[in-house]
C-alpha cells in the first residue's frame, strides 16, 4: 500500500542493471551520440568532432569542416545531466573523465531499460492481471530478453523503446470508457500523452516515426468508440483532436528545425537520399527470416520469451482484440519496415536491436498465457509449465551469456563461414567460449595448480611474448608466490644501476603480506653486469605453513635512480627457483579516444567479464573516484535492489491478505 509495486519492480530491475553494467559504449553510433553530448557541454555547439583522436565516426561531414551526427538529438540531450555528473566525479583526471562520463551515460540506459519494465508491469496490472503475474511478466521481460543486454549500451533503441510503450499505455487508457462525468478532459490527457510519446520518440530515432500511422488510426478509432458511446460530444472529439495534433507537432516541428540548422532541410536527417527510400534498399528475403529465426540474430533466440508470448496470443486477443491488434500491428510494421534495411542486423549488437521496439508489447500476453495456465488442471499445468520453464532458463541463460561478454569482442571473433546462418558462429556459442576460456585462466592464476611466481601490480606485459624481465622497476610492484610445502623461501632482487655516481644510494624496500621483512645486501653481482646487485629477503620461514605470497617490492628512490634496471626478481626454495606464470594479458589503457575506445573489446585483452566492477579494478584511476564509484553505484544499486526485493515480498503478502475474504 506504502510502496507502489511497480516502483519496487524498476528497483530491482534497476539495482541489476547497474550492477551489471559495462560502463562503457559499444558503438560507432553510441560514440557518436555521445559526440553530440560531450559537443553541447563542452564548447555549446552541436557540431560533434572527427579527427585522428576522436571516436567520433558516424558524423556527416558539411562545408566549412562543420561536422554534424546523422542520429536524434533526444538521446544526446537527456545524457547531458549524468555526463556533468561523471565529469564532475573525475575531478579534472583525464583517464577518470573520458571513463566517468561514458560510465554515467550508460548507467542512463540501465535506469531507462529498468521503466520499461515497471511500466509493463502497470500496464498489465492495468489489464486485470494478478500482482503475480504482472510482475512474472514485467521480469521475463527485463531478465529473459535482449532488453537485458541493451541495457549495458548507449544506443537510443531503449529510449524509443519507453515511449513507444508509453503510447501504448495513454493509447489504452485512451480507449477505455471511463468513470465521472470529466470525459473530455480525461480523453484529453491521454490522447496528449500518446501524441507525446509519438513525438518525442521520433526524436529519439528518426525512424520511429514509422509509429506514428498506426498510433494516429488508433487513437482516431478510439475518439470515435468514445463519440459512439456518447462520452465525448463531436466538438470535444475535435478539439481533443486538435489538441493532440498541436502537441504531436511541436517534437517534430524542433526535429525539423535541428534538421535545418544541420543540413537546409526539416526532412534530411543525414541518412542521405530521400530518408525512407535511402533505407529501404536491403534483401528483405534474407532479412526476414534473418530477423526472426537465424543463429546470428534472430528474435526468437535472443528474446526466447517471446516464444511464451506467441503462443499465449491466442487468449489475449479473445480478452483484449483492440490490444492485440494494435500489438500485431506495431510489431508486422517494424519486422517489414526493417527487413528492407540494408544494415537490418544493427550491427554489433546483441540480438536483432531494430526490434527491441516490439519485444514489450509481444511479450505482453504471456500474462494472459499465465492466467490462462492456473485455471488448467495438474496435469497440463505440469506439462505446459515444464516447457515454459526450461524457455525461460534458456531465455537467461541467453541473456546472461550477452551480459558477462563484450558483444564485440563476440563478433570480431567471426571470421569463418556465414556470420549469421553458421550455428557454430551463433553469438550465445562464441560467448560461452570466450566465458570458459577466460574463467578458466583467471581461475588458474588466482588458484595456481602447481607452485609458480604471478606477477601483478606494476609488471604490465604490452604483448603476448614479451618477457616479464628484464625490465625498468616502478616506484611499487608485486609479485604472488605459491609454494606448496614447509620449506624456506628465499626471494632476490637482482638490479642495475649504472649512474655514473651512485647517490642517493639505493634504497629498496620488499613487503611479505603486507609487513616489511629485513633485506641482505645490496650485494655485487657481477656475473649479471659491471652495475649489478642482489638484494636477498625472506619469504617463508622454514616449517611454516603458508602457502600464498604477496611480495611487495618498493623503490623508495624511483624518482632519482635514472637508469636503473631490474634483471629479475625471483623466489627459490632449496635452492630451485619457482617457475613464473604469465597472467592474462591486459595492455595499458591507451592515451587516445579512439584506441580507449577499441580496448574493451580487442580480443588480445583478456577481460574476465564486460562488467565495470572490473573495468575500474584494473584501469589506472584515481582510488577516490573507483571508490566513489564502488561506493555510489555498486552500494546504491544494491540497496536499490535489496529494497525493491523486499518490497514486492511484503507487498505480496499484503495483497494476499486482502484478496482473502475473511472468515466469520
Amino acid at each position: 500500500r506504502f510502496f507502489p509495486p511497480a516502483l519496487a519492480t524498476f528497483l530491482v530491475l534497476a539495482g541489476i542493471y547497474l550492477l551489471t553494467s559495462g560502463g562503457h559504449t559499444y558503438s560507432y553510433d553510441e560514440e557518436t551520440m555521445f559526440g553530440l553530448t560531450a559537443s553541447i557541454v563542452e564548447r555549446g555547439s552541436i557540431v560533434v568532432p572527427t579527427c585522428p583522436g576522436c571516436a567520433v565516426l558516424r558524423s556527416i561531414p558539411m562545408p566549412e569542416g562543420r561536422n554534424y551526427s546523422r542520429y536524434g538529438p533526444v538521446q544526446s540531450l537527456v545524457a547531458i545531466p549524468p555526463y556533468l555528473v561523471g565529469r564532475a566525479l573525475a575531478a579534472g583526471d583525464g583517464a577518470a573523465t573520458w571513463v566517468g562520463t561514458r560510465y554515467a551515460a550508460t548507467l542512463l540506459t540501465a535506469l531507462v531499460t529498468a521503466a520499461i519494465g515497471a511500466l509493463l508491469y502497470s500496464l498489465t496490472r492495468r489489464l486485470g492481471y494478478r500482482h503475480g503475474i504482472a510482475l512474472a511478466t514485467a521480469l521475463l521481460y527485463g531478465l529473459g530478453t535482449q532488453a537485458w543486454p541493451r541495457a549495458k549500451t548507449f544506443f537510443a533503441d531503449p529510449l524509443t523503446t519507453l515511449l513507444i510503450l508509453g503510447a501504448v499505455y495513454c493509447w489504452w487508457r485512451l480507449d477505455q470508457p471511463d468513470e465521472g462525468e470529466r470525459h473530455g478532459a480525461v480523453a484529453t490527457r491521454w490522447a496528449i500523452g500518446l501524441a507525446l510519446c509519438c513525438g518525442v520518440a521520433v526524436g529519439v530515432k528518426f525512424g520511429a516515426g514509422i509509429i506514428l500511422p498506426v498510433f494516429g488510426l488508433a487513437g482516431a478509432a478510439s475518439l470515435w468508440r468514445r463519440w459512439r458511446r456518447g462520452d465525448l460530444a463531436t466538438r470535444d472529439v475535435v478539439r481533443v483532436a486538435l489538441v493532440a495534433a498541436l502537441v504531436l507537432a511541436m517534437p517534430l516541428a524542433l526535429v525539423g528545425l535541428y534538421n535545418w540548422v544541420r543540413f537546409a532541410s526539416p526532412l534530411e536527417t543525414g541518412y542521405g537520399g530521400r530518408e525512407v527510400g535511402a533505407v529501404q534498399r536491403g534483401n528483405w528475403r534474407e532479412a526476414l527470416p534473418g530477423l526472426l529465426i537465424s543463429p546470428g540474430k534472430g528474435l526468437l533466440l535472443f528474446s526466447p520469451i517471446v516464444i511464451l508470448g506467441l503462443l499465449s496470443w491466442w487468449p489475449f486477443a479473445r480478452r483484449h482484440p483492440r490490444l492485440a491488434l494494435l500489438a500485431g500491428a506495431l510489431a508486422v510494421e517494424h519486422i517489414a519496415f526493417y527487413a528492407r534495411v540494408p544494415q537490418w542486423d544493427g550491427g554489433t549488437s546483441w540480438g536483432p536491436r531494430y526490434l527491441d521496439f516490439i519485444v514489450p508489447t509481444l511479450v505482453l500476453p504471456v500474462a494472459a498465457g499465465l492466467d490462462w495456465l492456473r485455471g488448467q488442471g495438474r496435469g497440463v499445468r505440469l506439462a505446459v509449465g515444464g516447457f515454459a520453464g526450461v524457455v525461460i532458463a534458456l531465455a537467461i541463460v541467453v541473456q546472461l551469456l550477452g551480459v558477462l561478454v563484450n558483444f564485440d569482442t563476440g563478433y570480431n571473433a567471426i571470421t569463418t563461414g556465414r556470420r549469421y546462418w553458421t550455428p557454430a558462429n551463433s553469438p550465445p556459442l562464441v560467448h560461452a567460449r570466450f566465458l570458459r576460456e577466460r574463467v578458466g585462466a583467471w581461475w588458474a592464476i588466482r588458484f595456481p595448480s602447481q607452485d609458480a611466481i604471478i606477477p601483478e601490480r606494476g609488471i604490465p606485459v604490452t604483448t603476448e611474448t614479451t618477457p616479464i624481465w628484464p625490465r625498468f622497476l616502478p616506484q611499487e610492484a608485486a609479485l604472488r608466490v605459491h609454494a606448496t610445502g614447509t620449506a624456506p623461501l628465499t626471494g632476490t632482487l637482482l638490479y642495475d644501476d649504472a649512474r655514473a655516481i651512485p647517490e642517493p644510494p639505493s634504497r629498496f624496500t620488499v613487503l611479505v603480506n603486507g609487513r616489511v621483512v629485513a633485506t641482505t645486501g645490496p650485494t655485487p653481482a657481477p656475473e649479471i653486469g659491471p652495475h649489478a646487485y642482489r638484494l636477498a629477503f625472506p619469504v617463508r620461514e622454514g616449517g611454516a605453513s603458508d602457502s600464498d605470497f604477496t611480495v611487495t617490492v618498493r623503490n623508495e628512490q624511483f624518482a632519482a635512480l635514472g637508469p636503473s634496471w631490474t634483471h629479475a626478481v625471483a623466489v627459490s626454495r632449496e635452492g630451485e627457483a619457482l617457475p613464473i606464470v604469465r597472467r592474462p594479458l591486459i595492455l595499458p589503457f591507451p592515451d587516445d579516444d579512439p584506441e580507449r575506445w577499441a580496448w574493451f573489446f580487442t580480443e588480445r585483452n583478456q577481460h574476465l567479464f564486460d562488467l565495470w566492477p572490473w573495468y575500474i579494478a584494473i584501469l589506472p584511476l584515481p582510488s577516490s573516484f573507483a571508490n566513489l564509484l564502488y561506493v555510489g553505484v555498486g552500494g546504491g544499486a544494491t540497496v536499490a535492489l535489496l529494497v525493491g526485493v523486499a518490497a514486492l515480498l511484503v507487498g505480496q503478502g499484503g495483497i494476499r491478505r486482502r484478496a482473502t475474504p475473511r472468515q466469520s
